[in-house]
């Protein structure tokens, strides 16, 4: 696919995380860390593809990003505004501001709700434009999310509706409140491969059309080169590598980046796999050394005892490994 994407917005960052830690407590005074001290920023009108395999911490950035999960350490600045541990009204608030589409949409939508019962409850709490009828805005939302005709979408209950149908409800829901960005937990990854592409579409014209920031989360490469401006790659609650999409696609640096696009079907990258275990990583807090040091091929000691630093390569693109290609 290509990386069919405006230019971002310059500027003050929309969205800026600074070394945020996100833990769970396992017993016996030990704790995870599957978000570890994690980086990043996104401008008005760009977005960040976070990509990885399940259980590298990508899911748990986005919930904290939303403050549905409280983090331990770091910080969340949105427009300027330190969110990281807002509480009670102001959390209502910055509902106005930051919006989730969640993975499942046969899940995240209210069987027994219909569509205009799911678009009129944010409509009437968050948006209430004066002189535009609640009525009025949720066919405008169902239009902007190509859900037509209208007077018919509205009547039906989600059951009624395929799952690309249910994830376009779910994005207007998200719409509803005007928010500056949103955070899509692999949106695609439960619908069929056919209705895929309508979806990404859609999420690319709503990022051009409104400035919407997105932080879409996927494990998927080829989407994420699709939609993102940039792409980053977590592994163990951690950074390995993050660049310009086009240019991680073409040079990964990494042995994880490059295990992730050898696995990857219609990649360049050829060849066995270029690991030499899959056990999961070590994600208690203290731990030593770069977090994929158990699986990868050009492992020293020097990666089992220290942590390798972010450092950048070149412009925009930077890499957490000893032994960058």
């Amino acid at each position: 696919m290509s990386n069919a994407t405006k230019t971002p917005a310059t500027g003050t960052a929309l969205l800026e995380v600074k070394d945020l830690v996100v833990h769970f407590p396992i017993g016996q005074g030990q704790f995870i860390r599957p978000v570890d001290r994690v980086s990043f920023s996104i401008g008005p009108g760009e977005v960040l593809s976070l990509v990885g395999e399940s259980g590298s911490g990508k899911s748990t950035i986005g919930k904290a990003l939303v403050r549905m999960i409280e983090p331990a350490g770091g910080s969340i600045i949105v427009g300027g505004r330190d969110v990281t541990h807002i509480r009670g009204r102001e959390i209502k608030e910055y509902r106005k501001e930051a919006q989730m589409v969640f993975q499942d949409p046969f899940g995240s939508l209210n069987p027994t709700r219909s569509i205009e019962q799911h678009l009129a409850f944010p409509v009437r709490k968050y948006r209430a434009n004066k002189g535009v009828s609640v009525s009025e805005q949720i066919d405008e939302l169902l239009t902007k999310v190509g859900l037509t005709p209208v007077a018919e979408t509205r009547r039906k209950f989600p059951h009624e509706l395929s799952g690309g149908q249910r994830q376009r409800v779910a994005i207007a829901r998200a719409l509803a409140v005007n928010p500056k960005f949103i955070v899509a937990d692999e949106p695609i990854s439960m619908l069929d491969v056919s209705i895929r592409a309508g979806v990404l579409k859609l999420m690319n014209d709503l990022r051009n059309d409104l400035n919407l920031a997105f932080l879409y989360i996927t494990h998927d490469l080829a989407s994420a080169r699709y939609i993102g401006n940039r792409i980053m790659v977590l592994y163990g609650g951690k950074v390995m590598e993050t660049a310009p999409s086009a240019e991680l696609i073409k040079a990964p640096t990494h042995p994880y980046t490059r295990l992730l696009l050898t696995a990857t079907p219609g990649t360049r990258h050829r060849g066995p796999l270029p690991e030499t275990s899959n056990s999961a990583p070590n994600l208690l807090e203290g731990r030593k050394g770069c977090p994929f040091a158990n699986r990868c091929p050009l492992v020293t000691d020097v990666c089992r005892n220290e942590e390798p630093p972010l450092r950048e390569l070149s412009s925009g693109h930077a890499v957490a490994c000893h032994h960058p290609a």
